[in-house]
C-alpha cells in the first residue's frame, strides 16, 4: 500500500480540518480486519500505512508519510487521543502494529521521526491499552522481535484478551533449602531482533516517555490539571513541500530529567518488559558505555604523537583499545551496575514495586525480571534507596509473596532479615516480618473492591510473615528489649 498524494491530502486538510478526527465507521474494502478498522481515523489510517508500505524502496514514501502525520497533527492535534470504537487503539497502536510487509520476509523499518512525533504529542499513548491491554510499547517489541519459531500474523488475536503469563519454571516445591530456578541464567544470549539499531532509538524514546508520564503520575496523584514537571512545551516546525512549513507542538522531556535518564530503571518498572526485551536493554545499554568509553579512550590519545604501523600492528592496538574500554565499562562506577533513579532506586528496586504476578498486563514473572537484574549485579539485593528501603521492603509493600518473588530476594540478602539493634534504619521501624503483617492488616482493613483479591492478599501476607520467621526465627525478638516499657 503507497502513501496518498501529498498535494492531495494537504488541499483536503485546507479545505476541511476537522475531517482528520472523523472516524470511518464501514470497511469497504472485503478486509477480514474491518472490525480493527471500525473508527479509525485519517491519522489512524496513515500511520498504519507508513508500517505496511509495499513499495520496492520503503525509504521513498518515508518523507511522504511523515509530512502527512505532521499535517494532521497541525491541523487537528486533539487528533493524537482519538481512540477506535471498537478495541479502543490510539493513532500510536496502528503504527506500532504487528502486521508485516506481505512481499517481504522481514518487517519494514521503523520511521523513527514519525513515531518520535506520535510519541512527543502524546507521551501517555506509549502505555495506553487497547481493549485487550495491548499497548504501543508492546505492538512495537513483537513487531521487531525475531522469535525462533514461526507465528502467524496475530494482530486481531493479541487483542481479544490479556496476557496473564506462566510460572517461568518457579515450580518450588515449598522447601526452604531448595533455591528458586531461574529461567534466565545467560544475560548475554544473542536476542534477535529486526533493525535492532533503529528499534532501540524508538525503544529508548519510548521508555522515556513512559517513565517520566508515570513520574508525572505519581508526583499528581493522577490530577491532570497540575503542571508537568518532567516535560516542556517544544514547537516543531516541518517543512512538508518546499513552499509549506507547519508547526507541531510536542512535549519533550526537560534537560536536567533527560540527562540522568537510566534505560534499565525505566524498564525494570514497566509492566510491559518481557524477558527478551529486558535482555535487549541491557545489552544496548552496555554498548553504549562500550561506544562512549572507546570515545573517550579516542579523545584521550588524540594528543599523543602518533607512530607508523603495520595492517597487523593496527588491528592488534584495536583489539587492545575494545579491550580496555570493555574493562572500564565494567570497573567504572557509572557502569550499569550504578543505574539509579534520582532517589536511589537501583532496577531491582523498581522492579520489586510492581507485582507482576498479579498484574494481567504484565509480560514476564516477578522471579523472570528479578533472575535477570540479580545476574546482572549480585549485590542489588543489597543496595537501599535514599530512604533505605532495600528491594525486599518494596516487594513486601505491593504484596509479593514468598513463591512470587521474595524468597529469591533473600536468598541474594538473607542477611536482610537479621534485626539489628536500631530499628531506625528500616523503613518505618520495621524489619521484613513485620512489614509483611502490616501488610495484612491492612489488605484485611481495606474495603474490598476486587471480589475477594483483598482477602487473598491478607492470607498471601500471612503466609509470608509465617516463611520468613521460619528462615530466621530470632528476627521476632528484634526491638522487644529496646522499646519494652519500663
Amino acid at each position: 500500500m503507497t502513501a496518498p498524494p501529498l498535494e492531495l491530502i494537504e488541499a483536503l486538510i485546507q479545505c476541511c480540518p476537522e475531517a482528520v478526527n472523523i472516524p470511518i465507521h464501514h470497511c469497504m474494502d472485503g478486509s477480514t480486519h474491518s472490525d480493527l478498522y471500525r473508527g479509525f481515523t485519517p491519522l489512524h489510517a496513515v500511520c498504519l500505512i507508513s508500517t505496511t508500505s509495499s513499495e520496492p524502496t520503503a525509504s521513498t514514501t518515508t518523507s511522504t508519510h511523515e509530512a502527512i502525520v505532521a499535517l494532521m497533527l497541525h491541523a487537528k492535534p486533539q487528533s493524537i487521543s482519538t481512540r477506535t470504537t471498537h478495541h479502543r487503539w490510539l493513532p500510536l497502536h496502528a503504527a506500532c502494529t504487528t502486521r508485516r510487509n506481505q512481499h517481504a520476509q522481514v518487517p519494514l523499518p521503523p520511521h523513527v521521526t514519525l513515531l518520535q512525533w506520535l510519541v512527543g504529542a502524546f507521551p501517555a499513548s506509549v502505555t495506553s491499552m487497547t481493549m485487550g491491554g495491548v499497548s504501543p510499547l508492546t505492538l512495537l517489541w513483537e513487531r521487531y522481535f525475531d522469535k525462533e519459531e514461526e507465528e502467524e500474523d496475530y494482530l486481531l488475536d493479541e487483542m481479544d484478551g490479556h496476557w496473564f503469563g506462566d510460572d517461568g519454571g518457579d515450580d518450588d516445591d515449598g522447601d526452604d533449602n531448595e533455591p528458586i530456578k531461574q529461567r534466565v541464567e545467560d544475560i548475554t544470549q544473542e536476542i534477535n531482533v529486526w533493525h535492532a539499531d533503529q528499534v532501540w532509538k524508538v525503544l529508548r524514546l519510548m521508555g522515556e516517555a513512559a517513565y517520566h508520564t508515570q513520574l508525572d503520575d505519581n508526583h499528581h496523584n493522577g490530577n491532570q490539571t497540575k503542571h508537568s514537571s518532567c516535560f516542556q512545551t517544544q514547537i516543531v516546525h516541518v517543512s512538508v513541500t518546499d513552499t509549506t512549513t507547519v508547526e507541531i507542538t510536542q512535549s519533550v522531556v526537560v534537560e536536567e530529567r533527560r540527562l540522568c535518564f537510566q534505560p534499565l530503571v525505566a524498564f525494570a518498572g514497566l509492566k510491559e518488559t518481557t524477558v527478551e526485551m529486558m535482555i535487549f536493554v541491557i545489552q544496548r545499554c552496555h554498548h553504549e558505555l562500550l561506544t562512549s568509553a572507546l570515545s573517550d579512550e579516542g579523545a584521550n590519545n588524540d594528543g599523543q604523537s602518533t607512530t607508523i604501523t603495520t595492517k597487523d600492528e593496527n588491528d592488534d592496538q584495536q583489539n587492545l583499545t575494545t579491550q580496555g574500554a570493555s574493562e572500564k565499562t565494567h570497573n567504572n562506577p557509572e557502569s550499569l551496575h550504578d543505574s539509579t533513579d534520582r532517589d536511589g532506586n537501583t532496577p531491582l528496586s523498581i522492579a520489586a514495586s510492581l507485582n507482576r504476578n498479579t498484574n494481567p498486563d504484565a509480560r514476564c514473572t516477578n522471579n523472570q525480571l528479578f533472575s535477570i537484574l540479580l545476574t546482572l549485579d549480585p549485590t542489588a539485593a543489597r543496595k537501599c534507596n535514599n530512604k533505605g528501603e532495600y528491594p525486599i521492603s518494596r516487594a513486601i509493600g505491593v504484596g509479593i509473596g514468598w513463591d512470587d518473588g521474595v524468597q529469591i530476594l533473600w536468598r541474594a540478602f538473607p542477611e536482610v532479615l537479621v534485626v539489628m539493634e536500631d530499628l531506625s534504619q528500616y523503613p518505618r521501624r520495621l524489619v521484613p516480618f513485620m512489614l509483611a503483617a502490616s501488610a495484612a492488616v491492612v489488605c484485611d482493613d481495606v474495603e474490598e473492591q476486587d471480589g475477594g483479591e483483598d482477602g487473598r492478599k491478607d492470607l498471601l501476607m500471612l503466609d509470608l510473615c509465617y516463611r520468613l520467621l521460619c528462615v530466621n526465627p530470632e528476627g521476632v525478638r528484634g526491638g522487644i528489649l529496646k522499646y519494652s516499657a519500663p
